[in-house]
């Protein structure tokens, strides 16, 4: 192309792009492929394919999280505990003990410590301490105990942990053994139990069983209420209540060498002491049974005087008339006293009183396992779980 068109093109290509026309359609000039502006169907289709800019209010920004970091690291140890995973069987009153330490060594400050059992805290427990002593409930459950160091508000994020287990009867802590005593000369061994149960707590002890080095006995059943000298038939659980003391001795049985004729004692007891040797000392005081005068004005005089004067009411003991030949030929005098003062006719007349029942089971083991030395006696539930233990 000769050079003197080139500045002719370039006025008519401003031209026509101004009026919105192509001046070169239809023309069939060989121009090279040159294109200095684009034309106005050129723009419409880049604006239809481009994509639209977001506006800057819609743009959305992911925020960069700021991590921060404490300029010093906590360790936690723990010094003294059970054994991980340990079942402890003999106590339930757990000592722990625990150390912490911060890095760098220089680091200001004071370390204190945060400690937490599962099952037992419902939150982390607070404590300037490295110890914590915690009784736990008596029972079949496991634990775990975790503690974490902490400096400032900084807490060591991989607190220590300690596992375990207690495998105690329900009844640990609340029936003990309060004393043991070795036979003599001149009686048997007896061991006493004492309670701490709650108010309408009980616990049956039959099945129990109470052992030393030199042997064991398992309690057996009892009787709970003797009604009557006819019926004297041991098939009660033996069970116990708040302030009920158990006795078990040596001896055998007033009612019979079988072991289950355990029972409670009661108020009108005393009356059997006439047909029976209790070796464990029972209440002889009886309630009070005085008849009221009208009971008694159809009787000849010597026998009213021997009803009102010669009877003890304090005691629950037979009236002896045998010396008292107007009362001992009177034959209705004799038929009342006789059907009044003894155990069935008190046990009639008593036994809904609210203290008929004594806070006492006498327990006859008939026989002596108590060493006269000393020895460790330890209580069993029926499952095999300690009650109580007692070193003398």
């Amino acid at each position: 192309m000769p050079i003197f068109l080139i500045p002719i093109l370039i006025l008519i290509g401003i031209f026509a792009v101004s009026a919105g026309g192509d001046i070169f359609k239809g023309i069939d000039i060989p121009i090279p492929s040159l294109q200095l502006f684009p034309t106005k169907s050129a723009l419409q289709e880049k604006k239809k394919t481009a994509s639209p800019s977001p506006l800057p209010s819609a743009v959305k920004k992911t925020p960069t999280p700021s991590v921060i970091s404490a300029p010093f690291v906590l360790d936690t140890i723990i010094t003294q505990a059970p054994e991980h995973n340990a079942q402890i069987s003999d106590t339930n009153v757990i000592t722990f003990e625990f150390e912490g330490s911060v890095h760098p060594s220089d680091t200001k400050g004071t370390i204190t410590f945060e400690t937490k059992i599962d099952g037992i805290d419902s939150d982390w427990k607070a404590t300037s301490s490295r110890q914590r002593k915690v009784t736990l409930p008596a029972g079949q459950e496991g634990y775990v105990f975790s503690v974490r160091a902490k400096l400032g508000t900084v807490v060591d994020v991989t607190p220590a942990k300690s596992a375990f287990s207690l495998a105690l009867s329900p009844f640990f802590g609340k029936v003990k053994i309060s004393s043991v005593q070795a036979a003599t000369s001149s009686k048997n061994s007896l061991i006493k139990l004492t309670t701490s149960l709650d108010t309408d707590e009980k616990a049956t002890i039959t099945g129990w069983k109470i052992q030393g080095q030199a042997g064991s006995f398992v309690i057996p059943l009892g009787i709970e209420n003797i009604r009557s000298t006819l019926n004297i038939i041991p098939n009660d659980n033996i069970v116990i209540k708040k302030s009920d003391t158990i006795l078990l001795t040596g001896d055998q049985s007033p009612f019979g060498v079988g072991k289950n004729y355990n029972f409670r004692p009661n108020t009108c007891i005393g009356y059997l002491k006439a047909y029976y040797t209790f070796p464990l000392s029972v209440t002889s005081s009886c309630p009070n049974t005085k008849p009221e005068i009208d009971e008694i004005t159809g009787f000849s005089e010597p026998c009213q005087e021997f009803i009102l004067k010669k009877i003890n009411y304090s005691s629950c003991n037979v009236p002896d008339y045998s010396q008292n030949v107007a009362v001992s030929t009177d034959a209705e005098c004799v038929s009342y006293i006789s059907n009044t003062f003894n155990y069935n006719a008190c046990y009639q007349e008593h036994s809904q009183d609210v203290n008929f029942l004594k806070n006492e089971w006498h327990v006859y083991m008939n026989t002596n396992f108590i060493r006269s030395l000393h020895d460790a006696i330890e209580l069993t539930d029926q499952n095999g779980l300690l009650v109580d233990k007692k070193v003398y």
